[in-house]
């Protein structure tokens, strides 16, 4: 069996000193890299390496996985001072949800709090904050936020899933499922919010089988099991043989514990179409805010995932978008790639015509490319 080579880096990313450690699997072909803060996990990402040759561990493919997050990590950090000097709302929402998705709570409450400062009224804003500071497990301030969200937007079922979430949290399981229920009346198909009051369910009867505000302990757990069966045919981001174990579990309450990690254990949540949210606000926030020069590859790395989502999941449209508008970024890139070809050939040799009418050529239209850009994405 061969032995797994590892690489790691310490980071420093403001105050905080990550560590990047990148792990290599030649059996298996794959490279994992997680970046910790203080002994956890915060970020983690596996990447493919081509199988048509065999790979040394020390190979320019293989390191350069390890060496693209440590890149990210110190473009995310230019970008987080850059967005901060400026009054763009739309940047810091997109910067705040961005370091949410990267496991950078600390950085993500303060950008959101400072998008609050910003527009006191920003669509979302309230929203933003709250699932920030849950993550945070500051469970009294994403209360506060998220029911100013809900009055604001009583119909939306994602702030009463995170408001019941922050109930689950405080032991409050008759407000918990009373809010997961109140979102699926708005949307029954929440696969989310059927595979939390499941959850919900099966962990009140555990805890606290006697609430005389919920139903008997026989009908809660028989609705559980519908709810996650219910959860599991509405979406791919649940193992089913999983939830069927744990159900089964269920039938002996010496289990129970076991059953409810198991509950937990099948839940894979991180739907594609929230991932290429994700990657919109980062495209935008890197070629509005980034040096350009610096992100290249991470662009590369980007469209290899995209395609990859694609190609599992052909019908996604948002995927389609999201690669579309990273090939016009890529555009961006050659443009500047040749912008510099041109102005040099000028420069070495000031009299070549062609090259001078090319360059002045492409001054000019660039900036109609660069509006166009920009509004697509924005």
């Amino acid at each position: 069996m061969e032995e797994k080579t590892s690489f790691s880096s310490h980071v420093k990313f403001g105050k905080r000193k990550l560590l990047v450690q990148t792990e290599y699997d030649p059996a298996h072909q794959i490279v994992g890299v997680t970046v910790a803060d203080s002994g956890q996990v915060i970020d983690s990402r596996e990447y493919l390496v081509d199988s048509s040759a065999e790979q040394d561990p020390k190979d320019p493919q293989v390191r350069q996985c390890h060496d693209l997050v440590l890149a990210d990590l110190e473009l995310l950090y230019s970008t987080i001072k850059n967005v901060q000097a400026t009054p763009d709302a739309d940047a810091h929402a997109r910067l705040g949800t961005l370091l949410l998705d990267k496991g950078l709570i600390e950085e993500a409450v303060d950008i959101f709090a400072a998008l609050l400062s910003l527009d006191a009224e920003y669509e979302n804003g309230h929203y933003l904050l709250g699932k920030a500071l849950f993550k945070k497990g500051d469970y009294d301030g994403a209360l506060s936020h998220l029911e100013i969200a809900v009055e604001k937007t009583p119909d939306y079922p994602d702030v009463l899933l995170w408001i019941s979430r922050v109930h689950r949290q405080r032991g409050d399981f008759s407000r918990a499922i009373q809010r997961a229920r109140t979102s699926l009346e708005i949307n029954p198909d929440y696969h989310e919010a059927l595979y939390d009051l499941g959850l919900y369910l099966i962990e009140s009867v555990q805890s606290d089988p006697k609430n005389t505000e919920l139903p008997p302990p026989i009908e809660r757990v028989k609705e559980a099991r519908a709810c996650l069966l219910q959860a599991a045919k509405s979406s791919d981001a649940y193992d089913r043989e999983g939830l069927d174990a744990a159900l089964d579990l269920l039938e002996n309450r010496d289990q129970w514990e076991a059953a409810i990690a198991e509950i937990k254990k099948a839940s894979r949540v991180k739907a594609v179409d929230t991932r290429s949210l994700v990657l919109d606000g980062e495209f935008y926030l890197r070629f509005m805010f980034a040096d350009l020069h610096k992100e290249h590859r991470s662009l590369d790395n980007y469209i290899r995932i995209l395609e990859k989502s694609i190609s599992q999941h052909p019908n996604y449209p948002d995927v389609r978008l999201s690669l579309g508008t990273a090939f016009l970024i890529r555009c961006w890139h050659y443009y500047g790639k040749a912008l510099e070809e041109y102005r040099e050939a000028v420069k070495i040799n000031p009299n070549f015509q062609k090259a001078k009418k090319n360059l002045k050529l492409l001054e000019n239209d660039g900036r109609g490319f660069l509006l166009l850009l920009r509004a697509i994405l924005k």
